[in-house]
């Protein structure tokens, strides 16, 4: 039986995919840089797991991309200056699992004031 990714997971597969090997990683190598295990990231570029908002930082801070380019919200691949700062003095790794999720609550919140400003202008 073939396993076909959910539509929302198949841009950031695809991205994930065309940055690693763009950057000339293999998957061994983003997952060392990353620190997750190859698998879960071959689960990734397949669609058949969808990362933590932990593993997404970690991934775009080893890939040195835009979160929001890796997540399809943008086509801008370059962290602007406030993320580069944020993916330079956060370690996702020292971050406990609630402060995680209530960051990825704010980080969707700021995303959809956002949009209905964007709409609004």
């Amino acid at each position: 039986m073939t396993h076909i990714p959910s539509p929302k997971y198949v841009i950031f597969s695809q991205r994930l995919i065309e940055i690693r090997v763009k950057r000339g990683l293999s998957q061994v190598d983003l997952a060392r840089l990353a620190g997750i295990q190859s698998p879960i990231l071959c689960h990734f570029e397949t669609g058949n797991r969808a990362p933590s908002f932990s593993n997404l930082l970690k991934i775009a801070k080893a890939l040195s991309i835009d979160l929001d380019y890796l997540t399809g919200t943008s086509d801008n691949p370059s962290p602007g200056p406030i993320l580069r700062t944020i993916f330079r003095n956060i370690d996702p790794r020292s971050l406990n699992q609630k402060f995680l999720n209530e960051l990825g609550d704010y980080v969707q919140y700021l995303a959809l004031r956002n949009r209905k400003s964007n709409k609004q202008a």
